[in-house]
Formats: C-alpha cells, structure tokens, sequence
C-alpha cells in the first residue's frame, strides 16, 4: 500500500523545520551580559568630612537591548547599579552625584574603578570631579560611570556572563 504526501503533509513539515531553525536561531543571538557595580566614597578617617552620595541616574544608552535593572543609593556612601547589555556597542552610563555636606572642604584623593575582568565589557569613569577634585564645603559634584559591550565581531554562543565593578571614591580634607 502507497502511502502518497499530500502538500498539506509537506507544508506542516516545512512550518516545523522553520520553527525549530527560528528557536536556534533567536537562542544564539539572545545572549546577554549583566553587569553590576557598586559607588562607594570614603572620608578621611578622624575627620569631620560628610561628603556623601545623593544620587545616582542613567544618562544615556544605547539600543532598545539595554535594561536599567536597578540603580539606587544604597546609603550616603554606596550607590548601586545593575543593567543587561544585549548586543555589541550597547552600553549604558550612569551619572553620580556626590555632595559635601559637611563644613570643611574637601578634595577628591583617589576614584578608583576596579571591574572584575572582562572580555565582553569595557568600563570608563569621567566627569566633574575628577576634572576638579576640591569640593567646597556645601557643593556638588558628579562623575559618570560608562558601560559598554565591547565591538566584537562574532557574537559568543552561550553567553551567561555576569560583570562587577565597584567605583571608589576617597576624600579628604582640603589643605589650605
């Protein structure tokens, strides 16, 4: 007995092959990296310094692909930021605002930004307070933090990658 494949028979199997190519498909390029940093400043120990952070916000990002998962201040001396990068050339940069609230004036003696390694990623830091480090007593200053998936070529299959970085800023007292 012949059994004869009707074009029905050969549609619905073509609709499946394409499926199964879409869903590899969609799974290779859906590849993300998650990134997660923390600000933290210090004041000179024994000293009457308050410089603290007031606020931390995304000023600018690339591509519908980048997420702002979080970004908040934890406390006056640690702010927090989380974002999901999709593709080559998204990145996402956060502005922090920095503030002294005490009566001595202060200036900026380090900003050190230490990311956990990455093939993936670079990171970059820039702004205000680094370009002029005395934070008179009552004023506010800000330093961005860039993130960005680094232009590679190839996308990598199975990417479940998780970046750190942390953003140190230390303060001390101005010398007059």
């Amino acid at each position: 007995m012949e059994h004869k494949v009707s074009f029905k028979d050969v549609l619905i199997m073509i609709l499946c092959v394409l499926m199964v190519t879409m869903g590899i498909g969609y799974a290779v390029v859906a590849q993300n990296l998650v990134i997660k940093g923390v600000t933290k400043v210090s004041n000179s120990a024994n000293s009457k310094l308050n410089v603290v952070i007031t606020s931390i916000e995304v000023t600018d990002n690339k591509t519908e692909g980048t997420e702002n998962k979080n970004a908040y201040v934890k406390n006056p001396y640690s702010a927090v930021f989380e974002a999901t990068l999709s593709k080559p050339g998204d990145y996402i940069e956060y502005i922090v605002k920095i503030e002294n609230k005490g009566s001595i004036d202060a200036t900026l003696d380090y900003a050190n930004l230490n990311p956990k390694e990455s093939e993936y990623l670079e990171f970059s830091r820039y702004g205000e307070a680094l370009d002029n480090p005395e934070l008179k007593a009552g004023e506010v200053t800000t330093i961005n933090i860039k993130v960005k998936f680094k232009d590679i070529e190839k996308m990598p299959t199975n990417l479940q990658h998780l970046a750190k970085t942390e953003l140190s800023l230390g303060y001390v007292e101005s010398i007059k």
